[in-house]
């Protein structure tokens, strides 16, 4: 299947693509590596590119598969709801197309959230499990959030849509400053990219894929719900992080079961990007312990 649009970073070295067919249309699958299937989950607004610098420094050791979500990245952009539940049953459905009795998985943000769920419906599908900055720490969705949502979105598109807002969206979630030059690098590529991506005719079922996944990540809080994992987890919180903040955080780590291994990496919420060799350590490291 050809790309439908020109943008996509180039692949990792040793990583190729793959099209799934599912019941709402074609899901992109990156895959490469080595040795135990390792699913990475992409967060919100995100896909499969968002760890194109961190899965070549764990694919020696493990065979990593990470696709686009519905609605994201390059995968199709369904009229679907884009919840939580819904996003843990795709990856479900993708385990089984691709044969994954119990695999070991890695969520960003968004990802995060969805993977936690994932093990709580479904625990017979995760071994050890990396929440990454995940959502789903937030308290219960309030009438100023609800009002904001309103004010900012409406029908499943965002009500205002400006190139020069989204680059601040983006200049926000990487801890960069607003105007002038950044502190990292690599902002200018990805800021770029992103502006591409959403200049081109698949805009409106973006919008509406984040709009409603957005809207899904606050209806789900996830304090108190996530007692009964049987899998080891490592919770890793990123220093400086505003879209995930610390006390989001605690609130998870305060809902797992007793036992569970947690650790702060730098690069605020953006650690894939800004930290992938720090984040690789801590992901092999763990995925290495004995039981």
């Amino acid at each position: 299947m050809e790309h439908p649009s020109p943008y996509p970073r180039l692949l990792p070295p040793g990583f190729s693509e793959r099209w799934l067919s599912l019941d709402w249309g074609w899901l992109r699958l990156v895959a490469g590596g080595q040795g135990p299937a390792l699913v990475l989950v992409h967060g919100l607004g995100g896909g499969a590119e968002d760890f194109y610098d961190v899965a070549p420094l764990l694919a020696p050791q493990r065979t990593c598969l990470i696709p686009d979500l519905p609605g994201f990245g390059l995968s199709h952009k369904p009229d679907a709801p884009y919840t939580v539940p819904w996003l843990a049953g795709q990856l479900k459905a993708l385990a089984g197309l691709l044969g994954l009795k119990r695999a070991d998985w890695l969520g960003h943000s968004l990802g995060g959230q969805t993977v936690l769920w994932l093990a709580r419906e479904h625990p017979h599908l995760v071994g050890r499990l990396v929440a990454l900055c995940p959502a789903g720490g937030q308290p219960a969705l309030s009438w100023p959030q609800e009002a904001l949502h309103a004010l900012l979105s409406r029908g499943g598109r965002l009500r205002c849509y400006h190139p020069g807002l989204l680059r601040l969206a983006a200049a926000y979630v990487f801890n960069q400053p607003p105007w002038g030059q950044p502190t990292w690098p690599g902002f200018p590529e990805f800021a770029q990219r992103l502006l591409a991506q959403w200049s081109g005719p698949e805009r409106p079922y973006r919008e509406r894929a984040l709009v409603r996944a957005a809207r899904g990540v606050l209806s789900l809080p996830l304090a108190g719900r996530l007692a009964g994992l049987a899998g080891p987890v490592l919770l890793l919180e990123g220093l400086g992080d505003h879209v995930t903040p610390a006390a989001q955080t605690q609130r998870l780590w305060d809902s797992l079961p007793p036992g569970q291994t947690r650790a702060r990496l730098p690069g605020g919420h953006m650690v894939p990007y800004l930290a992938p060799e720090e984040l690789a350590r801590q992901v092999l490291e763990f995925l290495g312990r004995r039981p």
